[in-house]
């Protein structure tokens, strides 16, 4: 995993998908962390009897199987993808089954933007380490980082800076990683821009 680092990355990297999970759903904040942090981004309990669950604590594919059915009111579909270089290293021990992201069609998904994890742990840099606010500030002023309505990072330069900057300021959970969000538009959680807030169906 030495060699898997957040500075080996170039842009347009290719990613895989690493699994889906069902999250409860917020209206009721200016920002919303759609972290892969399941314990600040709830999951939402449901019967998954027919669904395989990997060692990242996330659903496996195939989409159809995941998409079948809808989710419960106030819940939502979310998939997570990582860099390639990432998942390769961490598949085997973890029993992830990757699927290429380009099968999250346009027409089905919308894209959120980049949590910065640890894979490992499932760990948010943003997110999961208490940061006092005044650690925060310092963090999101020192990357220039200006978080969008969900709580991620929009841009992949921004998402490469981010996770180097982690790598260094919490270096027992290194390597951190660029994770995409991705939500189903199933729900009508999300508008069109990727954005919280009531949407019609398409």
């Amino acid at each position: 995993m030495n060699s898997q680092h957040a500075s080996s990355l170039i842009l347009g990297y290719p990613r895989y998908i690493v699994g889906f999970d069902f999250r409860i759903g917020k209206q009721d904040q200016d920002i919303f962390p759609a972290t892969i942090d399941n314990q600040v981004w709830p999951r939402q309990p449901i019967d998954h009897a027919s669904l395989d669950e990997n060692g990242f604590n996330l659903f496996d594919g195939p989409i159809k199987k995941i998409t079948t059915g809808r989710p419960q009111i106030n819940s939502v579909l979310v998939a997570f993808d990582l860099p390639v270089i990432f998942v390769d290293a961490l598949a085997a021990t973890f029993g992830i089954v990757p699927l290429p992201v380009n099968l999250l069609s346009a027409r089905a998904w919308i894209f959120l933007g980049f949590d910065i994890i640890d894979a490992r742990t499932q760990s948010s840099g943003i997110y999961s380490f208490d940061w006092a606010e005044e650690e925060f500030t310092f963090i999101i002023k020192k990357l220039s980082l200006q978080l969008n309505k969900n709580g991620l990072v929009d841009n992949e330069t921004n998402a490469i800076k981010a996770a180097i900057f982690f790598d260094s300021l919490v270096k027992e959970h290194a390597p951190f990683a660029p994770c995409g969000v991705w939500v189903n538009r199933k729900n009508d959680l999300w508008d069109s821009k990727g954005e919280l807030g009531q949407r019609s169906r398409p």
